[in-house]
């Protein structure tokens, strides 16, 4: 993706996002009238929702129900079946269960559409106050912080919101697999450990994981906010971080899928379709509901296109995942792909004045996506949109899964860093008494190599006494074989035994410095952890990464941060990786943090494609440029109110479509036992009555508009 110039970084031409403001004409720019008669897919949807609606409504009724679910010979011990086909109670009640759903969710689309179609509400400008803007931020943020802090442990949050939406539907069945990011608890390695390391796996449950589920639900959680607020309040001046955090939505889509297919190594058509059905069963709705074309949910379809490029890539290398060479070669074609796709540009005399077709990736691209063009053009006809939209993050999810793919060396890394600290070191020696390993005195001679005792000189009740003494003298050194993780080679000693050395002069006025500094409390716990010299080499690699990570943010921030939008434009691909890795390093670079999370936004988080697709019918209108106005003259209970229904509803229609996929993809069909077989029976009935039911309601449509 280029523009005047000739390199990766030309210019690009100016963003039209969907939430741009509107012509100069007026509201009625937007749209005409054409574009506000029925279609025949809405009414044929309509239709069928009518028909499911009057079917629920029966099914409902007391008596029918009574005698459609009648013992089959009148007594209280058989089993309970329907009469007409010999159908169990519990796959009736299923059958009553989709029916519900599928009223439920048209009810909500109905609301979308006169919110949208009709515009019976009245609307206003967006307006934007940083003052209103940072005091709603930082509220959320201390609401957050003060009575939602949870500590990661069992079920995630996506998870029980999953699992209760099936039980709704199934009524206690099996939930579905996991979509793609990883539980607290999951480990990428491809296999497990051997049982004498189990204990010291990097992956324990004791040992919080980087990016594990709960934390990447905060994370898209607060993003979400942050989102959302920026289209509702018009915050212009925060589009750069803006971008990142779309960036970083294609960054976990990278990890996530990438570490679903490390792990599982789950291909099956039935996933595939599972995922699919999952990121595009609600755009598509909404789409038939409001008229709108594909693109303009550009989240969507992203997320779709790089789903199948992580799905083909873990595929062709599913036997190959230990070997470097393959994976390294797959990752080199990856970002070779992307470059040539959005990249590659032309020289400057071959440059066609065509802004859809400036260089050799604009060709490319369009015979990429060409099979694709009649879900992901514009109203021309054209990919321009697309192609800008896709490429401003063409390179976040590759990034996302090269992170996946050294998931582990930086698992084992935090581990070590906070192995030796205090509330370790008990379990430690009592793991040292039982395998009886050497151990190594801190006050060596020798150049500071360390004095080595044998096992049996070693008293335990010394050790825990010097340690209580903030001594720690001796400290065990655990063999490969042992359950405790390996002493690294790069650990130092310092030398105590001179007191007028020039470390000891160095050490004294750096803690009188830091006494002078620092309140005592701080300066106490610094000398606590610096007693040994395992945790001050720590403490001094985490200072330095905190310090990298503090003048990394300041950096990108200073360079790029504060260019204007369309100049940002055309770095944002290449520059967007490094304040997403930064915050990733912050994030876990301490294991109190890791393991906790914000239980607000994480809720929030599980629920972002729907908040997403949402908030452009229902909190906002005329393409997200207007906002909906409920309560006249009270701007803030109007955007409480507003804000309140469109949460409400967008986790509603995450119930509802975890429901039907659980209902029309159920999690036995993708099995191979005699149970699946029922289960795909079952689930091709309940397509084909649907799909009936649709096709009769197509036809009518098209007489009904026909006459008219």
């Amino acid at each position: 993706m280029s523009g005047a110039g000739t390199g990766p970084l030309a210019p690009l031409p100016a963003l039209l996002p969907p939430f741009a403001e509107p012509p100069a004409q007026g509201l009625a720019g937007f749209q005409s009238a054409d574009d506000t008669k029925l279609t025949i897919h809405q009414l044929a949807f309509f239709m069928l929702w009518l028909v499911c609606v009057a079917a629920w409504l029966l099914v409902k009724g007391r008596s029918l129900w009574t005698w459609m679910c009648c013992p089959s010979d009148g007594t209280s011990r058989s089993p309970r079946h329907l009469r007409l086909w010999q159908v169990s109670t519990a796959t009736l009640q299923e059958s009553v269960q989709l029916l519900q759903a599928v009223v439920q969710f048209g009810a909500i689309m109905l609301y979308f559409y006169v919110c949208d179609m009709d515009h019976i509400w009245d609307v206003g400008l967006r307006s934007y106050n940083r003052d209103v803007y940072a005091s709603i931020v930082v509220l959320a943020l201390l609401v957050g912080l003060l009575v939602s802090v949870k500590v990661i442990g069992g079920q995630s949050t996506n998870e029980k919101i999953r699992a209760a939406a099936e039980a709704a539907a199934l009524h206690g069945a099996n939930r579905p697999g996991a979509d793609g990011l990883l539980p607290h608890h999951t480990a990428v390695a491809p296999a497990p450990a051997p049982a004498a390391a189990r204990a010291s796996d990097i992956y324990a449950p004791g040992k919080p994981v980087i990016l594990n589920r709960d934390q990447s639900d905060e994370w898209k959680g607060w993003m979400q906010c942050m989102f959302v607020l920026y289209h509702f309040f018009k915050a212009r001046e925060i589009y750069n971080e803006i971008r990142v955090f779309v960036a970083a939505y294609v960054f976990l889509t990278g990890f996530g899928n990438f570490s679903y297919f490390w792990t599982k190594k789950d291909f099956s058509v039935f996933r595939l379709v599972k995922m699919l059905f999952r990121l595009n069963f609600l755009v598509l709705l909404v789409m038939v509901t409001t008229n709108n074309r594909y693109v303009l949910y550009y989240i969507c379809p992203m997320h779709t296109f790089w789903f199948l490029v992580i799905y083909l890539c873990m595929f062709a290398c599913k036997s190959h995942y230990n070997n470097r060479l393959v994976m390294g070669t797959m990752f080199t074609v990856l970002f070779g792909l992307a470059f040539l796709i959005w990249d590659w540009p032309l020289s400057d005399e071959e440059q066609p004045k065509s802004v859809t077709s400036r260089s050799v990736s604009a060709i490319v691209g369009n015979v990429v996506f060409w099979p694709f063009k009649f879900i992901l053009s514009e109203s021309d006809g054209t990919l321009k949109e697309w192609m800008i939209r896709s490429g401003l993050d063409h390179f976040a999810a590759p990034v996302g899964m090269l992170f996946a793919y050294f998931h582990p060396t930086l698992q084992r890394f935090l581990v070590w860093l906070e192995e030796g600290s205090a509330s370790a070191r008990p379990a430690a020696v009592a793991d040292a008494q039982k395998s009886g390993p050497t151990f190594v005195a801190a006050n060596g001679g020798g150049g500071g190599a360390g004095e080595v005792l044998s096992s049996n000189a070693f008293n335990a009740d010394v050790h825990q006494r010097h340690t209580a003494n903030g001594t720690a003298d001796i400290e065990p050194l655990l063999g490969p074989a042992s359950a405790a993780t390996p002493r690294p080679d790069f650990e130092v000693s310092f030398d105590d035994a001179r007191p007028r050395s020039t470390r000891f002069l160095l050490a004294t006025l750096w803690w009188n410095l830091l006494e002078f500094a620092l309140p005592s409390s701080v300066v106490q716990t610094l000398r606590d952890a610096s007693r040994s010299r395992t945790n001050t080499v720590r403490l001094v690699i985490k200072i330095v990464l905190m310090a990298v990570v503090v003048g990394g943010l300041a950096l990108w921030y200073s360079i790029w941060g504060v260019l204007p939008e369309s100049d940002y434009q055309r770095v944002h691909p290449y520059t967007s990786p490094l304040p997403i890795l930064l915050f990733l390093l912050f994030r876990n670079l301490w294991a109190p943090l890791r393991r906790r999370f914000i239980g607000l936004f994480a809720w929030i988080g599980s629920v972002t494609l729907e908040t997403y697709i949402a908030q452009f019918h229902i909190l906002m209108q005329y393409d997200a440029t207007r906002i909906i106005i409920l309560l006249p003259g009270y701007p803030m209970l109007n955007f409480m109110l507003v804000g309140s229904i469109y949460l409400y509803l967008s986790y509603r229609l995450f119930h509802l479509t975890v429901v039907l996929s659980t209902l029309l993809l159920p999690e036995a069909a993708g099995k191979s036992d005699a149970a699946a077989v029922t289960a795909r029976e079952l689930m091709l009935l309940r397509w084909a009555a649907l799909l009936s039911v649709l096709g009769v309601g197509y036809l009518i449509s098209t007489f009904v508009l026909h006459e008219l």
